[in-house]
């Protein structure tokens, strides 16, 4: 960071995307890796008195992790690097007022700071940063990425309508490249369009982070299955779909190769379907890969114990968390267990547990 601020041409050197991978802000990003013998590995982020590291764990103990235990340390390192990225930005946009790009970056920071609509510093705030961009973006790219921060800033904020409008005109217009593709995605998916979700999941591997060494065919069969299935669409189609999708791994596929690929082609798509299945689509998922999972492999075998137990530890972890800090996905699916359930896992009302999605 140091070089960055002494070189005025290094913001153009080490892209933001880069910092963000380097200096995570969000809980729910994490760094993966692999030993040399290929045991997987995740950590968060951590500050160790001035410092941020990272601890590996295997997948299995990740997991588990309680939130009470990580959690300090955990925000104290997204709070430094957040603190560390608004400074990045700021110079940045101090350096090229009129481009597009560091006003885009300084809106993510502001954003994640919960400055939204009014900035603590009396200065820009993040839906300001936004429309600046939107207005000196040179390129169409430019003007889709402010466009779809906008858009998710217009969300947060209840202005639906406004949301919707400015969504449905940006997905009108042809996709150019992956990291349009990318951010659009979810837009296509928050608004219900489910071609829309498929075309761009071709495009973004969404539902394989292997996808790139898949056939065409596989890749094909597997966009629209992981679209369906993250719409939550309980239909004949969906079931075909994945039908479809063996049928492209039993042809296309070795057979040493096959449990892997499917593995890693249907693993989210059968966790995401669980709402559809009553869980039981869980149970095609290797266990150990996630305490969701874990949640409704418990109420697919109908282990009331277990399930308790997990999400007795789910209401805990929330308690140190921002409700921003949570995936729409996972509050969804915990959502809809403690509704499949009666709600009675701890005793207490559900809405005094879930508190409001806002950051």
């Amino acid at each position: 960071m140091r070089a960055l601020s002494v070189n005025p041409n290094a913001h153009s050197i080490l892209g933001f995307d880069q910092l963000q991978t380097l200096l995570p802000t969000a809980s729910t990003k994490t760094r993966r890796g692999n030993s040399i013998d290929g045991q997987e590995f995740a950590a968060y982020p951590t500050l160790i008195r001035d410092t941020v590291v990272f601890v590996p764990y295997t997948l299995n103990k990740f997991a588990t992790l309680p939130a009470e235990q990580t959690a300090a340390a955990h925000n104290a390192a997204i709070t430094k690097n957040l603190d560390v990225l608004f400074d990045f930005a700021s110079d940045w946009a101090r350096r090229a007022p009129n481009s597009s790009t560091p006003y885009l970056a300084l809106a993510d920071v502001l954003e994640t700071r919960g400055e939204i609509v009014r900035a603590r510093s009396g200065s820009l705030s993040a839906m300001d940063a936004a429309l600046k961009a939107r207005q000196l973006a040179g390129t169409s790219s430019e003007r889709n990425l402010a466009g779809i921060k906008e858009t998710w800033l217009l969300l947060k904020q209840g202005e639906f309508g406004a949301a919707r409008a400015l969504s449905d005109s940006l997905l009108r217009a042809p996709t150019q490249t992956l990291s349009d593709a990318q951010a659009l995605i979810g837009l296509a998916a928050l608004t219900g369009k489910i071609g829309k979700t498929t075309e761009l999941a071709r495009i973004t591997h969404d539902y394989s982070a292997s996808a790139s060494t898949l056939s065409v065919p596989i890749m094909d069969a597997a966009a629209p299955f992981f679209a369906f299935a993250a719409l939550g669409i309980c239909s004949d189609t969906t079931f075909v779909l994945e039908r479809k999708l063996d049928d492209a791994l039993s042809h296309y596929v070795a057979e040493t190769q096959e449990s892997e690929i499917r593995r890693a082609v249907k693993s989210r798509p059968l966790s995401m379907l669980a709402p559809c299945t009553n869980a039981k689509s869980s149970l095609r998922v290797e266990s150990g890969s996630g305490r969701l999972l874990s949640l409704q492999q418990a109420f697919a075998k109908n282990d009331d114990r277990a399930l308790k137990s997990l999400l007795a530890r789910v209401t805990e972890d929330a308690k140190t968390q921002r409700p921003g800090d949570i995936s729409l996905e996972h509050t969804y699916q915990v959502a809809w267990l403690r509704a499949a359930m009666g709600d009675t896992a701890d005793g207490t009302p559900c809405q005094s547990r879930q508190r409001p999605w806002r950051r």
